[in-house]
């Protein structure tokens, strides 16, 4: 949710009882200004706060710099997790995997409060291959109490979407669910476009709608992340050309020329990466 999670939408979900997020990806000016945002809000909402907001802060570790870094939520982990809790003892570490091997590993080296997994119907980026959330959780569950890491909560990610989603993923075995593309149709949250909520609410038949690969980071030609993952999306004009077979710089040259209008791409024919 980088560029989309700001202190706005963090506060909202805080103050409605859940735990906010702020999205972080490369860019550690633009988190620090977004985490006194939430800050100043939370102060003019009356809330008291110790060191620590009560909000949390997405990285991409791979990507990030430790330095510039103020806040928690890691992926390769054992510097990090030792710097984050010298920095703020108070914050918890949130680890996101995709699978049962890696998340006994993690527990066992790194010992997180907390363990993401991350279900292969999320959207945006993931690893894959994958599993399904209810496929997942139980089992991880399962051998985490086994390996005596019971005291790890797990928080179940991907294709949640209401409240069905969570009390499956809680009746998995879950502690808690972490929502992310749902907030794509929130008032709080920060868009490049309105077009681009529009394209989202239009979305129909999910599972045929939206599509694993990694065309998308190739097309607007930015890939940060390692080969191994991939990102869902939806299966815009623009994926389909890719289908139809348009070479990677006829398809670069479409999404250039398509993104520099008002709409960034998303209205009209939707063919921008979405």
């Amino acid at each position: 949710m980088a560029d989309f999670a700001g202190a706005r939408l963090a506060t909202a979900v805080t103050m409605s009882g859940g735990l906010g997020f702020i999205g972080s990806a490369i860019d550690t000016g633009a988190l620090s200004i977004e985490l006194e945002k939430a800050a100043s809000l939370l102060s003019s909402l009356q809330i008291t706060t110790t060191c620590a907001l009560p909000i949390s802060v997405g990285f991409l570790i791979f990507t990030e710099k430790l330095e510039d870094v103020v806040s928690v939520m890691t992926r390769d982990f054992a510097v990090w997790t030792k710097a984050m809790h010298t920095a703020s003892p108070e914050s918890c570490i949130w680890i996101q995997v995709a699978s049962v091997a890696v998340a006994v590993e993690v527990a066992r080296l790194y010992a997180p409060d907390v363990l993401v997994l991350q279900a292969a119907d999320a959207g945006r980026y993931g690893p894959s291959p994958g599993t399904g959330l209810v496929g997942l959780i139980p089992e991880a569950r399962d051998v985490l109490d086994k390996a005596r890491f019971s005291k790890i909560s797990v928080v179940g990610v991907g294709g949640i979407g209401d409240g069905r989603g969570v009390a499956a993923a809680l009746a998995c075995g879950a502690d808690g669910v972490l929502i992310g593309t749902a907030f794509l149709a929130s008032v709080e949250v920060d868009l490049p476009a309105k077009e681009y909520q529009e394209a989202i609410l239009e979305v129909v038949n999910g599972g045929v709608s939206t599509v694993r690969a990694t065309i998308f980071d190739e097309m607007c030609d930015k890939i940060t992340w390692p080969t191994s993952y991939d990102g869902r999306a939806l299966a815009s004009p623009s994926y389909k050309d890719y289908l139809d077979g348009d070479r990677l710089d006829k398809l670069r040259k479409k999404y250039a020329d398509y993104i520099t209008g008002p709409d960034k791409g998303f209205g009209g024919e939707r063919r921008a990466v979405i």
